[in-house]
């Protein structure tokens, strides 16, 4: 791609074609260097994925767990010890267990 030069009887017109040549070559040069500029300011933001999995992307229900005392629109449910979430859940949070 690009301007190709030829001869002309009329050293005006070649002298013109020789000036906008030029500029064409600094014209892509500017936006050769305008571009590598660019892409080493975004990619000094940028940041590699996490390697930890998204909450968003993870199960939506766990269990199935013991049901111990229902209350009036809620369920405590037998939860072991190490899992960090209130044993008093509502009902909208439980679906029966089919296994």
């Amino acid at each position: 791609m690009g301007i190709e030069l030829t001869t002309s009887k009329v050293e005006a017109a070649e002298e013109v074609a020789k000036s906008w040549f030029q500029v064409f070559q600094d014209v892509k040069a500017n936006l050769a260097k305008a571009h590598s500029q660019q892409k080493q300011q975004v990619d000094r933001h940028c940041s590699s994925a996490p390697s930890y999995s998204s909450c968003k992307l993870s199960k939506k229900w766990i269990g199935p767990y013991e049901v111990l005392e229902v209350l009036l629109n809620a369920l405590k449910l037998k939860i072991p010890c190490n899992m960090r979430i209130h044993p008093v859940v509502n009902v909208s949070q439980v679906k029966p267990y089919l296994g």
